[in-house]
C-alpha cells in the first residue's frame, strides 16, 4: 500500500491529506461514485435529515462519520441538518462544530490522524 505523501509527490495530487483520507474511507464504505466529481447538487428529503442529525444528538456521532456512512459529501450539510432538526435551538452544536473545526485544523496542520 503507497501512503498519502509518496503518492502526492508521485501524482502531483493537489489535495490536502484529510481530504484525501475522507475519499479514501468513502470509496471503501460505498463505491467509486464517492470520489468521482458531482456536477448537481444534492437534495434530501426532511425523512432522510432528520434521523441523520437525530443519530447525531442521541448517539453523539461525529458529523464526519455521519456523512461518510449516509454517503454525504459535504460535512457541512450533516451539520445544517443538525440546526434546522433542533430548529437552531442547540446553540452547543454551533459551539461544538467550531470547536471541531478548530481541532479538525490542528490535527492537520501537526499530521495527527
Amino acid at each position: 500500500m503507497i501512503g498519502y505523501k509518496k503518492l502526492s509527490e508521485e501524482c502531483n495530487l493537489l489535495l490536502d491529506c484529510s481530504y484525501f483520507y475522507n475519499k479514501v474511507l468513502g470509496y471503501q464504505e460505498h463505491d467509486l461514485s464517492v470520489i468521482q466529481s458531482n456536477t448537481t447538487n444534492n437534495c434530501y428529503s426532511k425523512e432522510f435529515k432528520h434521523p441523520v442529525a437525530k443519530e447525531h444528538l442521541d448517539k453523539g456521532i461525529s458529523v464526519r462519520k455521519l456523512s461518510r456512512k449516509y454517503n454525504i459529501p459535504a460535512d457541512s450539510t450533516v451539520k445544517n441538518c443538525i440546526i434546522k432538526y433542533t430548529k437552531g435551538k442547540n446553540q452547543n452544536c454551533k459551539k461544538l462544530f467550531k470547536l471541531q473545526f478548530i481541532l479538525y485544523r490542528a490535527a492537520e496542520k501537526h499530521n495527527i490522524p
